[in-house]
């Protein structure tokens, strides 16, 4: 009973580390671009704050791929970003990263490099 709990457990946190990369599930017909501010920094994605048009702020998060995981220590909450990708197709205010502009410098070595799906 003990092994099958602990299989169980081990299974739900490897599914549950999987980035949203992995699934495949972004439009690359369309394109979304966001400016704004590093709110957040994850394993392998940034969330970005941006102002909507109302003037309220809004999440977006960004798949930036596994090289983001050894560089992300350069980036911090606040610096300004620019950053362009694919979106969801089943989440809302998420993409997958085509192209990275951190604090006005282009980070094209980071980002998600195979296609979307």
């Amino acid at each position: 009973m003990f092994t099958r709990l602990t299989l169980a457990a081990g299974m739900a946190l490897l599914l549950a580390s999987h980035t949203m990369a992995q699934s495949g599930d972004f439009d690359a017909s369309q394109s979304v671009s966001i400016v704004g501010k590093i709110a957040r920094l994850d394993k392998t994605s940034m969330v970005v704050d941006t102002k909507a048009t109302d003037g309220t702020v809004k999440q977006f998060t960004f798949e930036l791929g596994t090289k983001f995981l050894a560089q992300k220590k350069f980036f911090k909450i606040g610096d300004d970003v620019s950053v362009s990708g694919h979106p969801s197709k089943l989440l809302p205010n998420a993409a997958i990263a085509t192209d990275l502009t951190v604090n006005g410098k282009a980070m094209p070595g980071i980002i998600w490099t195979e296609p979307a799906h």
